[in-house]
């Protein structure tokens, strides 16, 4: 049941970055980081917030025995905090694509067209890169 909650937390975010880290006092401290696909900018002001708000992490400083008792609870609840935010960031990543279709549809139709202009006019086709971007969202 452990990992299914880390399972269930990766629905906006590729990568949960653990981290334990024990303090002078005795008390483990434990981080809980989501790492968001793709890198942020270019996005509306809402989209942006929902992006800083399920990279928030969750992190608890408490006893070995007081995380054996309590952990899985609380990181159910920080997942289930985070899903509205994760539906509504994957609502607005849909909403921006199909709002992109029609441009990157018009854009193929340019290329042959673009690439007919320039052999009647005698010029060399320089061949458009349309390789996929890793770090874009789409």
């Amino acid at each position: 049941m452990f990992f299914q909650q880390f399972s269930n937390l990766l629905k906006g975010a590729e990568e949960i970055r653990f981290c334990i880290r024990k303090g002078d006092d005795g008390r483990l401290a434990v981080l809980v980081e989501p790492l968001l696909k793709g890198s942020p900018g270019g996005e509306d002001e809402a989209t942006g917030q929902l992006r800083a708000a399920l990279a928030f992490p969750l992190r608890i400083a408490a006893t070995a025995g007081e995380l054996d008792a309590r952990f899985l609870q609380s990181l159910m609840a920080y997942g289930q905090a985070r899903e509205p935010a994760a539906d509504a960031f994957a609502a607005a990543l849909g909403s921006a694509k199909e709002a992109l279709k029609p441009a990157a549809q018009a854009a193929l139709q340019a290329k042959p067209a673009a690439a007919k202009a320039g052999k009647d006019s005698g010029e060399a086709e320089t061949p458009a890169d349309w390789s996929a971007n890793p770090e874009s969202l789409f």
